[in-house]
């Protein structure tokens, strides 16, 4: 035999005249009210941008002028190894920054899950950073030893061609 099955909809909140009312739905009230605090949270997230971007602006601007008139003065007084020594100086301020914008973006992240994660993104973001810092090292490493071997080619080459000797020191002998 054939079995026969029924579908019952049932409508909650249904009033006697017939009008259909549903409890869960939200008031038209708590509607707008919903509407207003996204308004207000996103005009806050966009001012907050942009004074992010602003302050950003403004520090990338007065870095490139503090770096022009640094350049200009050493460069106007011919003082190259205060220059080389502003540079190192500079670079190790730039390391220093970076790794803790590394740390604090890492805590940052792991902080969600509470101290622990924070700690354990800290670890994370000094890691990273000092696994970036070792692989600059060691391309600059390499950069500095292929100019090395490309100038000692050179010279080699230069000091065969003029005949100087490479054992004793005169030309034209033992080339």
């Amino acid at each position: 035999m054939r079995e026969v099955r029924a579908i019952t909809i049932t409508i909650k909140g249904e009033s006697a005249d017939g009008s259909k009312k549903n409890p869960d739905a939200p008031k038209p009230e708590e509607e707008n009210a919903k509407a207003k605090e996204t308004t207000k949270s996103s005009a806050q997230n966009l001012s907050s941008w942009l004074v992010h971007r602003t302050l950003s602006e403004a520090e990338s601007q007065l870095k490139i002028a503090a770096e022009y008139e640094f350049s200009k003065y050493y460069t106007t007084h011919d003082d190259y190894i205060g220059q080389r020594n502003f540079e190192i100086a500079k670079a190790c301020v730039d390391i220093a920054v970076n790794v803790g914008t590394s740390i604090v973006s890492g805590a940052m992240v792991g902080a969600s899950a509470g101290p622990v994660g924070a700690a354990i993104g800290a670890a994370a973001g000094a890691a990273f950073s000092g696994v970036n810092l070792a692989l600059q090292y060691n391309r600059a490493m390499e950069r500095q030893q292929l100019t090395v071997n490309q100038l000692n080619a050179q010279l080699q080459y230069t000091r065969q061609r003029s005949g100087y000797s490479l054992t004793s020191g005169s030309v034209g002998e033992d080339k």
